[in-house]
């Protein structure tokens, strides 16, 4: 048990992280994967893959260094302190000696067992940023967490209207590409002015759970975790009958390399689980098999990817696939057809007022000061107000999904997967070593050579500028 949290074995731990990652993100990359080709596909979606395991296991480390730091601040305020062992043996075998000066005893509480990197003590990504980064560092992090999570909400604004629609007018595959035209059902309205007012409806319903405080319940996530599994199953089963009965004859694109960029942009956005490790990785129980449960995690949630975007690209042709999976099946029996259309609304719609909550905690941190009071407008009414209205209007904008999970997932998402681990890692290992003189770490990341640090902020870099460069060019 850890820090006050029920605790849970790894095997729990491992369901907790494969939903996780496995979320509406990938309704959107059959699409840009065939767009990009198969083979092609196949090898970037594998890069990507590694690249944020990679991360995610600087990560954790980061978070077993926050817990030692914690440990180290303790010393100094209780008495009772134990033996640290500078002479254990590293992981090559070398014993390791502490610096001259450094530290013999460090302080054990009540969590640790002796162990000074245990995580034990559940620290956000934002409590490590607050450790490790320089007070602009702290803010630029708060200004890309917020955008993120602005993102986040952008996506889920304009996809549940976009499916409800789909839904009300029906018109098929191509029903969003001239949107002027009558709503097949409601002939008096076009099929945008239906979007704008199921918009409307999901501002209504949703948008006043942001200025209270929501809890999620276990039957929610099961019911959440049931019915989207069953919804990803069926597009899996509809699409191998589809190849099986031969009812899209075509020839899969194999390689597109003009393609690439927005498929990263996309892709990234589906291995996103770093925000939250801490919460699922704290309580876990017994963590000698952490890394393991992250390495199977990563590998399961890419062959699932594979298995669903692979049986889209040979079950539908790239201009029958629309940017969200869920609607292009628009040949199917009715039942599962009006299920996998309104699959968005429900499971997305259980995720906007969480995902506003927490850009409405972010904020309040980046502009409140403590030990200052503030009006009950500032409290209570302006910071809901700042996270409803801005993706309110960009969904009024625009209900590209696939554009907007792409911007996301490149600019603001690829910087909370891939360099804030990084920063983390590489300040929280300078920290340890300022105060220890060594560092003897058992949750040090497999990837620990300073290679690898310098690689992905590298890959981060010529990937985000090969994606803009491409998508100006294509406005053009």
């Amino acid at each position: 048990m850890a820090d006050g949290q029920d605790g849970y074995t790894w095997q729990i731990a491992y369901v907790y992280l494969f939903n996780l990652i496995v979320g509406a993100g990938a309704l959107t990359m059959p699409q840009a994967f065939a767009q990009t080709g198969w083979v092609l596909g196949t090898v970037a979606m594998a890069v990507l893959a590694l690249m944020s395991f990679c991360t995610s296991t600087f990560m954790i480390e980061a978070m077993s260094i926050g817990n030692a730091m914690i440990r180290l601040k303790n010393q100094k305020q209780q008495p009772n302190v134990i033996s640290r062992t500078p002479d254990d043996p590293d992981d090559s075998g070398n014993e390791l000696e502490p610096a001259e000066g450094s530290p013999l005893l460090i302080n054990s509480d009540e969590h640790s067992s002796g162990d000074l990197y245990g995580i034990d003590k559940k620290v956000e990504m934002g409590d490590l940023a607050e450790m490790f980064f320089s007070k602009a560092g702290l803010i630029a992090y708060y200004v890309v967490i917020a955008l993120y999570l602005y993102g986040d909400l952008a996506i889920y604004a304009a996809a549940v209207p976009k499916s409800m629609t789909q839904a009300i007018c029906g018109g098929g595959s191509k029903l969003f590409e001239n949107g002027d035209l009558p709503c097949g059902n409601v002939s008096s309205m076009s099929v945008f002015d239906m979007y704008r007012i199921t918009l409307l409806i999901f501002v209504v319903c949703l948008c006043p759970f942001v200025f209270f405080n929501l809890a999620k319940t276990k039957f929610l996530q099961i019911a959440t975790t049931i019915f989207r599994w069953a919804a990803f199953l069926c597009m899996v089963s509809l699409a191998v009958n589809r190849v099986v009965h031969k009812k899209s004859t075509h020839r899969a694109v194999i390689f597109e390399f003009n393609a690439l960029p927005n498929f990263f942009g996309v892709a990234v956005y589906s291995f996103m689980c770093h925000h939250s490790l801490p919460s699922i990785i704290t309580p876990v129980t017994n963590k000698r098999r952490i890394l393991y449960v992250l390495f199977g995690d990563f590998v399961a949630v890419f062959f699932f990817y594979m298995l669903l975007v692979t049986t889209a690209v040979f079950a539908f042709k790239v201009d029958d696939l629309k940017d969200l999976y869920t609607l292009s099946f628009t040949d199917a029996p009715d039942v599962l057809k009006y299920f996998l259309e309104l699959f968005p609304t429900f499971t997305l719609s259980t995720n906007f007022p969480i995902i506003a909550i927490t850009l409405r905690e972010n904020l309040k941190n980046l502009f409140l000061k403590e030990n200052k009071y503030y009006g009950l407008f500032v409290r209570r009414f302006l910071f809901p107000l700042a996270v409803i209205i801005p993706p309110i209007i960009i969904a009024f904008a625009t209900d590209d999904v696939e554009m907007l999970v792409s911007i996301t997932g490149t600019y603001a998402g690829a910087v909370i997967q891939y360099v804030v681990p990084v920063m983390l890692v590489f300040y929280g290992r300078r920290s340890v070593l300022a105060k220890l003189g060594n560092y003897i770490n058992k949750n040090r990341s497999p990837f620990r050579s300073q290679g690898w640090v310098y690689l992905i902020v590298t890959w981060y870099f010529v990937c985000t500028v090969f994606v803009t460069v491409n998508k100006f060019y294509k406005f053009k």
